[in-house]
């Protein structure tokens, strides 16, 4: 607890910057070092550690709109909604390249 009498639940907190003629994404879920910003149209994958783009999934029409994204916090699973569809993200070794980025 601070002097003042509350608690806080953030440490290292930061803001991601995308550019203002994007727009914001409709959902988001964090991993170990990512997050993933679902657009109705793809999910980017942004490191938190550099914020460099590590990757961009795009979706076929014929899914309809990307809806949402969540994860499942027993099994890590990342599940992304369509208005036809669910995907399913298995995120595996995410740490493989976080020593390049630690340099």
């Amino acid at each position: 607890m601070d002097p003042t009498g509350t608690a806080s639940v953030l440490t290292n907190n930061q803001l991601l910057q995308y550019p203002s003629s994007s727009l914001a994404p409709l959902s988001f879920v964090l991993t170990e070092f990512h997050a993933l910003l679902l657009y109705s149209d793809h999910v980017r994958g942004i490191s938190m550690l550099n914020h460099e783009l590590v990757f961009e999934d795009y979706y076929n029409e014929s899914f309809g709109k990307l809806v949402s994204i969540t994860k499942d916090p027993i099994k890590g699973t990342i599940w992304a909604f369509a208005e036809r569809a669910v995907f399913r993200y298995k995120v595996t070794h995410e740490e493989r390249n976080v020593w390049q980025v630690c340099r």
